[in-house]
């Protein structure tokens, strides 16, 4: 066997264990996993070198070629071929059906970190803006034949205009039965609320999102109330009401150097005191934007936060409960992190468009997420076409540092808010490759807990779906 009959694919990777001298061969798009010696290494390393330097006919050990290529981890030439015939894909025109809401800068509490500054301004939005975009995105929906989704999100509590929450559902949910297209709508909720809001939630919210930090020592010292009070035992009370009422919900919780070493407790009381079928349980690290601007110390160490976020997942996969953190999912081939690069159609309380709300606020110096906004006088929404054309470009394929890494299809790239990149204007993606960048972009912390997630697997201590299938090769 020669080296022109073999084709070494892109995906193949080499990873050190972390636990002896062996290696992990891991090919992501062939769900394959195996432990390797040092030799056999080696000998892949050689010929993933020789391939590189485009090598031809240059001959090399039978006995690994053909193990590699009967388990999948190598093709064949003919293989190769019919994989590579696959068309580019197109670019979309942009059509949102989907729309989120954040009606209002106004918030019950001031939490520590808040990327919004939620609470420093009481500005709403105006009805015209929310009903013009309803308008917009059922239009959009209808031609496609597809569910028009409206979610309430924000840079500040949605239910503190209750009022202007219902109005917007009650119109979207009459639009929606005149043109007979199917409605979804889903919140985020800090969680201070009253009775009234929770029913109205429980009633017609397809999907409740409550952000809560943990039990009430963690909680409380990161959301505090406007008063600088404590607020779990309310946002306490609000999850155990739901629960009480059969209805599912989600729980968020950001993670700061304060309570990252309890993550994993945290975790365990999560599971403990709301056990909610079909709900899940989402862990995210701070992003030093908004109120967070500036204090470096409340970011989370990556290795430490790697390490206890791997014990929470495998804690959620035992006990059969929905744990994830958005750095890492199992192998997929998309090639947009988030809906962001659509780009996805969120209108601020000012009437601002932007495709991400960590970057909504104007002080903060990321504008190219703001494509549009929405003309009071017109009563009509403006796009910038040109910041439309540079935000589909914001995917995976586009990032050179992401190349040659392993973790690529497991983080898709990572959230591109928190990038350092620039763009042309011929829509190419520059990295800034920092001292910070590690940091920002949470690479580390990624690639760490998807390395120790692969360490499990080939050593036979965990069996995730839809992470690779074990494999030996020996």
């Amino acid at each position: 066997m020669r080296m022109n009959d073999l084709i070494v694919p892109k995906d193949l990777y080499i990873i050190p264990s972390e636990e002896d001298e062996n290696y992990i061969l891991y090919r992501p798009s062939k769900h394959l996993l195996a432990l390797v010696e040092p030799q056999m290494a080696s000998n892949i390393a050689a010929i993933l070198k020789e391939t590189d330097a485009h090598t031809k006919s240059k001959p090399y050990d039978v006995k690994y070629s053909s193990l590699l290529l009967e388990k999948g981890f190598l093709d064949s030439d003919m293989k190769i071929s019919e994989v590579n015939n696959s068309a580019q894909p197109i670019r979309q025109p942009f059509s949102p059906h989907e729309l989120t809401l954040d009606i209002t800068k106004k918030c019950n509490m001031r939490c520590t970190y808040c990327y919004s500054n939620a609470g420093e301004s009481s500005i709403s939005m105006s009805e015209e803006c929310g009903y013009k975009a309803i308008d917009f995105c059922v239009l959009n929906a209808k031609p496609k034949g597809c569910s028009f989704g409206l979610h309430f999100h924000g840079g500040g509590e949605p239910s503190q205009e209750f009022e202007l929450l219902a109005k917007f559902y009650n119109y979207a949910q009459a639009k929606c039965k005149n043109e007979n297209i199917n409605f979804k709508c889903s919140v985020i909720t800090n969680g201070l609320i009253s009775t009234k809001v929770t029913d109205f939630y429980i009633r017609y919210m397809d999907e409740i999102t409550v952000s809560i930090d943990g039990d009430e020592i963690s909680h409380d010292e990161q959301r505090p109330s406007v008063n600088g009070g404590p607020t779990f035992n309310k946002v306490y009370t609000t999850c155990k009401y739901l629960l009480k009422h059969g209805k599912k919900f989600n729980i968020r919780t950001t993670i700061t150097s304060k309570n990252v070493h309890r993550l994993e407790e945290i975790v365990g009381f999560y599971i403990k005191e709301f056990p909610v079928p079909g709900g899940s349980i989402n862990i995210e690290p701070i992003t030093l934007v908004g109120r967070a601007l500036g204090k470096e110390h409340l970011a989370c160490d990556p290795n430490i936060f790697a390490k206890n976020l791997f014990k929470s997942l495998k804690m959620g996969i035992n006990s059969n409960v929905n744990v994830f953190y958005s750095g890492v999912s199992g192998h997929s081939q998309r090639k947009e992190f988030c809906a962001a690069s659509a780009p996805s159609f969120s209108v601020c309380a000012d009437g601002t468009v932007t495709s991400c709300f960590a970057y909504s606020n104007k002080d903060v110096v990321r504008d190219l997420f703001i494509y549009g906004r929405f003309d009071e006088k017109t009563n009509k929404f403006v796009f910038d076409n040109d910041k439309i054309l540079k935000l589909q470009t914001l995917t995976m394929d586009h990032d050179p540092y992401c190349k040659d890494c392993f973790c690529k299809t497991h983080c898709i790239g990572d959230c591109p808010a928190i990038r350092k990149f620039e763009l042309t204007d011929c829509y190419e993606l520059i990295e800034k490759l920092d001292m910070d960048f590690m940091k920002n972009r949470r690479c580390a912390s990624n690639r760490r807990v998807v390395t120790l997630l692969l360490e499990d697997m080939v050593r036979g201590r965990l069996n995730i779906s839809p992470l690779p299938r074990q494999c030996k090769c020996d």
